[in-house]
């Protein structure tokens, strides 16, 4: 079985999974339908409406992410089907990759259904969005799920059962839930204690945005201001954006580094 055909297998599995259809269901109300039910009962413009959405987006993401990824592989070690599926022809690499893609289209699709009942649901109301807006938008939400579909699927390959995986995303989710307080928190002690002035340095800013949700924020911040080719790379979205590649690559690299020497039972 080839990386592709194993994706394929994994979709069709996840198709029968009530939980992940949940997942799916909270991307898309969580987008289009909290968008459009905002526009209807506020007196917000779309693209407000859409700016608000940023923040809720970003904290629910992750684990949404976290979770359609994080038993990829444990969940088929701990049934028992993972050694059937390794004594057929595909290498433990293939395994990992093709789960890898597998769950990061289903969190795709959701994230491409959702954006067009935001649209649409924006558009029905009179204001439809530019496609600026959608653009960025829409760039934020596939870093943010590529990010974290990448870390759940290294812990899955990393651990030996679903429980301890299902623990190790959630600790990574309340560390990205938390991260923007943390870094406030180092700001605010550096200044009290004279290291720092009022405008913190660019390693603290760096700082901000090396999380993934943080990052993409930049991204879509930096977008409509203009940062295509600014002077400072962390107004620019291309450095928001190469944090966000690191993310999506260096997980499922250690993951698969980790999924090569596991015993498997």
């Amino acid at each position: 079985m080839s990386v592709g055909q194993i994706a394929r297998k994994d979709l069709a599995d996840t198709g029968r999974s009530r939980a992940l259809w949940l997942v799916v269901a909270g991307v898309v109300v969580s987008t289009g339908g909290l968008s459009t039910l905002a526009a209807f009962v506020t007196d917000l413009g779309s693209r407000e409406v859409i700016t608000q959405s940023v923040g809720v987006s970003a904290s629910l993401f992750p684990i949404v992410a976290l979770f359609a990824a994080k038993g990829a592989i444990t969940a088929e070690r701990d049934s028992g089907s993972l050694r059937t599926l390794l004594a057929l022809p595909p290498s433990r690499g293939e395994v990992l990759f093709g789960k890898y893609l597998g769950r990061l289209v289903v969190v795709v699709v959701a994230v491409a259904v959702g954006v067009v009942g935001s649209v649409v649901g924006l558009a029905a109301n009179g204001d439809p969005l530019g496609l600026p807006v959608v653009a960025a938008y829409t760039a934020m939400l596939l870093g943010i799920v590529s990010s974290y579909a990448s870390v759940g699927v290294a812990i899955s390959a990393s651990v030996s059962t679903d429980g301890r995986a299902t623990g190790f995303a959630v600790g990574v989710f309340t560390l990205a839930l938390l991260w923007g307080a943390l870094v406030g928190l180092l700001r605010s002690l550096l200044m009290q204690a004279g290291i720092i002035g009022d405008t913190p340095p660019e390693w603290l800013q760096l700082l901000g945005i090396a999380e993934p949700s943080q990052a993409a924020q930049a991204i879509y911040r930096a977008a409509l201001d203009g940062g295509l080719a600014p002077g400072n790379p962390l107004e620019s979205v291309w450095l928001p954006a190469l944090i966000l590649l690191a993310w999506t690559v260096v997980p499922v690299v250690v993951g698969y580094w980790r999924f090569q020497s596991a015993d498997l039972g």
